[in-house]
This record gives structure tokens, sequence and C-alpha cells, in this order.
């Protein structure tokens, strides 16, 4: 006896997305970790010296910089200071306490004496100026018995 089948159409199973949260999750995760903050560009021209004796900061949020050179987009030779995004003239020196001021009030208490200002001067800085603004740095530390921590930065120099 023959049987007769029934002409069914068959479904095609749904795709399930129940792993899907967790994969958008883990992308997002190495996407967030694998991304590299942006710096500050300089606003200043800078050739760093060369350096006998180097190594790298570990925590650079922890830090705040300060370019020293001339201007890049101005004819102006004066040299110039930059704080973050500002540019201010050597006359306007006294600025740096406040900006040191700013940047330890910044970060967390706990945290505050790990912080490291970094100056990048440029090759041809004069060095009273540079002395200036490192004294201008430590008048704007907010706790005077903490020492400020002072980062130059420069080239590394390398022997063959």
């Amino acid at each position: 006896m023959a049987r007769i089948r029934k002409n069914k159409v068959q479904e095609v199973p749904a795709v399930s997305t129940a792993s899907l949260p967790d994969i958008i999750f883990t992308l997002l995760f190495f996407f967030m970790v694998s991304a590299k903050m942006k710096d500050q560009p300089p606003l200043v021209q800078q050739i760093n010296p060369e350096a006998i004796e180097s190594r790298k900061l570990s925590k650079q949020d922890l830090s705040a910089t300060i370019w020293i050179g001339q201007a890049m987009n101005t004819s102006l030779y004066d040299p110039m200071i930059q704080l973050d995004n500002k540019l201010i003239s050597a006359d306007e020196v006294e600025e740096v306490q406040a900006f040191i001021r700013e940047s330890m009030l910044n970060i967390p208490y706990e945290f505050r004496s790990e912080f490291i200002v970094t100056v990048k001067a440029d090759k041809n800085a004069q060095t009273g100026l540079v002395r200036e603004v490192l004294y201008q740095a430590q008048q704007g530390n907010v706790y005077p018995d903490w020492p400020l921590r002072v980062n130059l930065e420069s080239d590394e120099k390398t022997y063959d």
C-alpha cells in the first residue's frame, strides 16, 4: 500500500539571537581597550634635546604637559608656552601656577601624590624661561609638603 504524503512547506528555523548581546559587548570592550586616546597637538615648534638616560611614564592621565617653543602658526619669534590648548607668551608665565593647581585638583585625591608635570621644551628654548616655568609650577603645587615631580622630555639617545 502506498503512502500519500501531504505537501507541507518546510519552514526555515529562525536564527538564534541569544548570543548577539554577548558578541556586541565583547566587540565594544575590545575597541575601548585597544583605542588610543588622542593627545593634545602641540601648538609650538619643538625639537627635543637628546637624553643620556630615559624611561617611559606609565600613567599619562596623572600628568600635566607644558610645551615651550616658538609658535607654529604665527610670525612671532618670541618663545611661547602652551598649557593644554592655550598659548601664552613668556611674559605671562605666572599663569603656569593656575594651570598646575587646576590640573592637580582635577584628579582624585588618592592619586595626587603621583602627579607629574611634563615639560617639553624646544632644543633652542631659553634656559631662563624653562627655569621660570619650573619655578612657577613649583609655586602652583597645591600640597607644599608633597614634592612636585617634574619630567623633562627629550629624545632618546642611541649608542651604536
